[in-house]
């Protein structure tokens, strides 16, 4: 780890990644802050990988074009919260 200074600064997930976060934290003894670290320099190479553009998995809409778009595998977006996700897509 280098001598830089880290920030902190707070990120909201539905309540099923928070449960498989803090299941993997435990599994591998590791903190929070090193997952999300981990998972931020992974975005990050895959799209410097990509030429620069941007990666991104945005949910669709509707239930008919999710399952189109092959989507199943993320399962937060199957539960309650996901509306919000419907407003956004709206703006």
């Amino acid at each position: 780890m280098s001598t830089e200074r880290y920030r902190a600064f707070s990120v909201t997930v539905p309540p099923q990644i928070e449960q498989q976060l803090e299941q993997l934290c435990a599994s591998e003894a590791r903190s929070r802050s090193e997952v999300v670290r981990e998972a931020l320099r992974l975005y990050f190479s895959t799209r410097a990988a990509a030429g620069g553009k941007p990666v991104t998995v945005v949910m669709p809409a509707g239930v008919r074009d999710r399952e189109a778009a092959g989507f199943g595998a993320f399962d937060e977006w199957a539960c309650d919260l996901d509306s919000v996700y419907d407003v956004l897509a709206k703006e």
